[in-house]
């Protein structure tokens, strides 16, 4: 794992997904699984985001700078979902 590395976790019936920040931290939707209600982007300490689950990174084949991808997702932070 590294820094604007896309991650997830499995939650069961969902994966959950975020940014690694690389400072043991994850940029992330935040709130009630399932609800929009109360979701926000924040940052969370990775052991928060884990929740004592495996993390792993979703490959890809091309993507983004790590710096436009930390970019965004800062901007991002306190962001909520459109509905």
């Amino acid at each position: 794992m590294a820094r604007g590395d896309h991650i997830y976790v499995s939650r069961g019936l969902y994966t959950h997904h975020g940014i690694d920040a690389g400072d043991d931290t994850a940029i992330h939707f935040t709130g009630e699984p399932g609800s929009k209600r109360n979701a926000v982007i924040a940052r969370s300490s990775m052991g928060d985001f884990l929740q004592g689950a495996e993390c792993k990174v979703r490959p890809y084949g091309k993507r983004d700078d790590v710096g436009t991808t930390m970019a965004r997702a800062n901007l991002n932070l306190g962001r909520r979902p459109i509905t």
